[in-house]
């Protein structure tokens, strides 16, 4: 079972090698950067109630593809205060550097321009601020800490050169 497993990652390996050739070479430093702004909810996963205590959130991200498969990002988020259902203020900023696999490109080759659905992994590191004393809320009583997001977006590339893109993207971040 493990030479079936290691078969198949020569394979791809050696199948995305020989497709990234044609994307990598000729990208100089102000190439494929791309600045993106984010918009969601966040809550905590245990021990609450999720719809009662979403926390609306918005950020910015800016990355730079190095390869049509490998890219590196930094986004900031900031956490509103939720006045939806309580009263309390929920206000936080996290900041995080991500790594960033498309998968798409990474498993089925570039062919030198964007599909038009493609599917991105992040993961990465950061810190996040919050702001507020009260246990209840999404963030917690910690007021700063070192934090680790893992990602996928499912993106939507539009436009007459795909040069547009919509993704969303479910996410856990741990404290």
């Amino acid at each position: 079972m493990k030479k079936f497993f290691l078969f198949i990652a020569m394979a791809v390996s050696a199948m995305t090698a020989s497709a990234q050739e044609e994307g990598y070479w000729g990208n100089k430093f102000f190439d494929n950067w791309y600045v993106g702004i984010q918009g969601g909810v966040d809550a905590k996963t245990t021990h609450s109630a999720v719809f009662k205590h979403l926390t609306p959130n918005v950020g910015l991200r800016v990355g730079k593809w190095l390869t049509p498969s490998v890219g590196l990002a930094a986004e900031g988020t900031y956490f509103f205060p939720n006045q939806m259902y309580t009263s309390l203020d929920a206000k936080g900023f996290n900041a995080n550097f991500l790594g960033q696999i498309n998968l798409s490109n990474a498993i089925g080759g570039y062919k030198g321009e964007p599909r038009c659905f493609e599917v991105i992994l992040n993961g990465g590191i950061g810190y996040i601020h919050n702001s507020t004393d009260d246990n209840d809320l999404a963030i917690g009583t910690i007021k700063n800490a070192m934090t680790s997001k893992i990602a996928l977006d499912f993106a939507f590339n539009f436009g007459n050169r795909k040069q547009w893109q919509f993704y969303i993207e479910p996410s856990l971040n741990y404290l």
